[in-house]
């Protein structure tokens, strides 16, 4: 299949009617492999937003439990440097980053609405609470507990 309409290769050709059917054969040839490698990047690239869609779904679904990228990886039948290559090329962010985003906007909304700062952590998937409030200061620049007592708009959003 060619990505081109037929009229604008036409019109293309018709440009070039003046010069040898070798040029107009180069030309058509150039043309044909461009399409080729672009037709070749929008599945590379659709594939990319299909896995990382799949990632999302199962960190989604799974941040609350002490996951990792790698088994999310495993899960999807994926090498650990693939998969994060198509997050970092598709999202802008690691694997690693979307989950710990995942987990700190959860907690932050738990934290905000009265949540216990061990039950926040337990929710999310830190098993030990200074872990937790070691990553929770890292990423929000306040810990659990200040970010408790801070109003809205003093808080850093992420």
């Amino acid at each position: 299949t060619l990505c081109y309409d037929e009229s604008a290769f036409n019109d293309i050709l018709s440009v070039c009617s003046n010069g040898s059917p070798l040029i107009i054969f180069r030309l058509s040839s150039v043309i044909q492999r461009l399409c080729s490698m672009l037709s070749e990047i929008k599945e590379t690239f659709d594939l990319d937003v299909l896995h990382v869609n799949t990632a999302c779904l199962y960190i989604n679904h799974h941040f609350s439990k002490h996951i990792s990228c790698d088994e999310v990886a495993k899960y999807m039948k994926l090498s650990e440097k693939y998969l994060s290559r198509c997050f970092k090329s598709v999202t802008g962010l690691t694997c690693r980053e979307y989950l710990i985003k995942k987990r700190m906007n959860v907690a932050m909304s738990l934290i905000r609405r009265g949540k216990t700062i061990s039950f926040t952590a337990d929710t999310v998937g830190y098993e030990d609470y200074s872990a937790f409030s070691k990553a929770f200061k890292k990423y929000y620049g306040c810990t659990p507990g200040e970010a408790k007592r801070l109003p809205d708009d003093k808080l850093i959003k992420q």
